[in-house]
């Protein structure tokens, strides 16, 4: 029974840890260029985005200002930058 936990908690583990790679290869890919301090967008920070509920930032490419952007994304990509 010992064993099924430690395997249940490392498998969780990996899978939380493939969403944030994933999450991060899409905001590489599809967010920096805009979401950069050098960029002439004014689009907000990464830093600010942190402080924002993954939900919110979620809803903003799903329904919000960031929708034609998120249309480009599949419903996991849209959720994993999200929470990235």
């Amino acid at each position: 029974m010992r064993y099924m936990r430690h395997a249940a908690t490392l498998i969780l583990m990996t899978a939380g840890l493939c969403i944030a790679q994933e999450g991060t290869r899409v905001y590489i890919a599809r967010c920096q260029q805009c979401h950069d301090q050098n960029s002439d967008s004014h689009a907000p920070l990464r830093e600010a985005l942190a402080t924002r509920p993954w939900e919110v930032i979620l809803a903003a490419l799903e329904t919000g200002a960031m929708r034609a952007q998120g249309a480009q994304l599949t419903p996991e990509e849209r959720r994993a930058v999200a929470r990235y």
